[in-house]
């Protein structure tokens, strides 16, 4: 962090280099950045950029930092191709926030899945330009998808083309019967392919999609004339205590005395609410869903 310069504020830096894929967790100037990086010493460090790092002998550690920086590339050149996809993209994930089904820490979706569904929308539909037909096509698609067909942009590599990486790099198979039994396979369109979306679970599948037809209806009912339904219905923010009576609570502290345990360390104090959408008795499924607020 050093060479920064004035007027920057670094602080709470963590280095989770045994991470499944390196992370640098810090703060800059009140901005959280969770920063994966490929570890080289400086003077055997390749010169010309990411097109010399691919190319080398690294491990699947490696590969995985790198497809990040490779997959953000991949993205930003479909959304050039159809410019229509940023706009969408803005929607999408402030729609989101506002449903409460947004955060791949919450098992739902985050930036990089919904960019990844957009992105499959707008090359599926190359035809619709417009913000609103293109958002009526997303919402569409994705509230009657079969989620045990995987949401792919190319084809899985099996092997990195451009050169041998040391190891073995884990590469998502719908042969693998792991692979197969997850429930949103949203799968990353470069070497190693993975699905993006691996954490999330059926709870949060059910109320996603559920979601999903709901904001299908909206736009459609929006984009029809004879309709007064406006485009504020569509972000509606979902009250909590309205759609759930039975919640549970859990709270999270600073340990700042003997008096609380010295185990309880969190960095921030926070409030989860872990609520019920239906009775885990009785022979009914019950689910489990999280919302989390920071007071």
């Amino acid at each position: 962090m050093r060479g920064l310069g004035e007027g920057w504020r670094v602080g709470g830096v963590i280095n989770l280099e045994h991470a499944f894929t390196p992370v640098l967790k810090f703060v800059v100037n009140g901005i959280c950045v969770d920063l994966v990086y490929h570890q080289e010493s400086w003077e055997t460090a390749p010169k010309d950029g990411i097109e010399g790092v691919v190319t080398r002998v690294y491990s699947g550690e490696s590969m995985r930092s790198l497809n990040g920086v490779l997959l953000s590339d991949c993205i930003n050149g479909v959304f050039d191709t159809y410019p229509v996809a940023r706009e969408v993209l803005r929607v999408v994930k402030e729609w989101s926030r506002r449903v409460g089904t947004y955060g791949n820490s919450l098992g739902f979706l985050g930036g990089v899945n919904y960019a990844l569904l957009v992105a499959f929308v707008v090359m599926r539909y190359p035809t619709v330009t417009d913000e609103a037909g293109c958002l009526e096509k997303f919402f569409g698609v994705w509230a009657r998808w079969d989620w045990s067909v995987p949401v792919v942009l190319a084809k899985v590599e099996k092997e990195w083309s451009a050169g041998r990486v040391v190891g073995q790099c884990s590469v998502w198979d719908i042969n693998n019967p792991r692979d197969k039994r997850q429930c949103m396979p949203i799968i990353t369109p470069l070497y190693p392919s993975m699905n993006s979306a691996f954490n999330v679970a059926e709870p949060q599948r059910r109320r996603m999609i559920s979601e999903f037809k709901k904001a299908a209806k909206t736009v459609t009912d929006v984009i029809d004339p004879e309709k007064p339904t406006g485009w504020n219905e569509l972000f509606e923010t979902e009250n909590f205590f309205r759609g759930y009576s039975n919640f549970v609570e859990v709270s999270r502290w600073q340990a700042r005395n003997e008096e609380r345990p010295a185990t309880v360390r969190p960095r921030t104090l926070s409030h989860t609410h872990t609520h019920h959408t239906g009775s885990d008795h009785g022979g009914q499924r019950g689910d489990v869903q999280a919302v989390a607020g920071v007071c």
